[in-house]
């Protein structure tokens, strides 16, 4: 696990524990539920469900007698197949229907999971980077299935070093000199940056299907805040 990455390095078949905590004295000795799903962590693949490849899957599939929800996932459950309080989410026929493992936990404990097939597989995860959702803690683990784990942590921890390194400083546009402009502007790339993190919000929400009514609303607001200011700055800079 590299702690800089906030990444799992491991190989196929190879089992892995989660600890998940939560204050059991607020719970009565009731049961959670840990819902695990496999995303895509670049925001352009986000609305991509995390599918077996071709290969793999069709190993399992001739093997014995599996689920789809379970065939097609890439992750599942250390426990044997067919153990009560794990349950294997999805249905392939729907294509927002994501791929999850559901394990009840009586009370703080550790989980083990293992993944079903690889990052470099060129049919399914095919080389995209993909995170682990744990809910209902919240906690998102970045993952990598792979053959070396040593030598792809290594090389993705001194890549992010090396990008730390050669940032570039802000350009700070000196001819600026309309305080007025200036702060709308301000105001501007504020409110774009609150747009992509609810826009962000949205896609997550979508992900495990929940209802995104209300930040919809927002979403309208704030873009219709972002033009009035950018008329607004229109208007200034071309008087009538």
């Amino acid at each position: 696990y590299s702690h800089h990455l906030n990444r799992i390095y491991v190989d196929m078949l190879c089992n892995f524990s989660i600890r998940f905590n939560w204050d059991s004295s607020k719970l009565a000795g009731q049961p959670m539920y840990v819902r695990a799903t496999t995303v895509f962590s670049d925001l352009a693949q986000a609305e991509k469900r995390v599918e077996r490849c071709f290969q793999h899957a069709h190993e399992s599939s001739n093997a014995m007698n599996l689920s789809p929800a379970v065939i097609k996932n890439v992750l599942r459950s250390s426990r044997e197949m067919g153990t009560q309080d794990v349950y294997y989410c999805g249905r392939p026929d729907l294509a927002d229907s994501w791929y999850s493992v559901l394990v009840r936990l009586s009370k703080p404990t550790e989980h083990a999971y293992h993944f079903v097939c690889k990052n470099s597989c060129s049919s399914g995860i095919n080389r995209r980077a993909i995170d682990i959702i744990f809910t209902l803690e919240d906690a998102i683990v970045g993952a990598r299935a792979c053959s070396c784990p040593r030598r792809d942590i290594l090389r993705d921890e001194g890549d992010i070093k090396n990008k730390v390194k050669t940032k570039k400083p802000l350009k700070v546009d000196k001819q600026e000199t309309d305080m007025d402009i200036v702060g709308v502007r301000a105001a501007i790339s504020g409110l774009r940056v609150s747009l992509t993190m609810m826009e962000q919000a949205r896609t997550y929400k979508l992900m495990m299907q929940k209802h995104t009514e209300a930040i919809d609303r927002c979403i309208t607001h704030l873009k219709a805040l972002i033009e009035n200011l950018e008329s607004s700055l229109t208007v200034k800079a071309n008087p009538p």
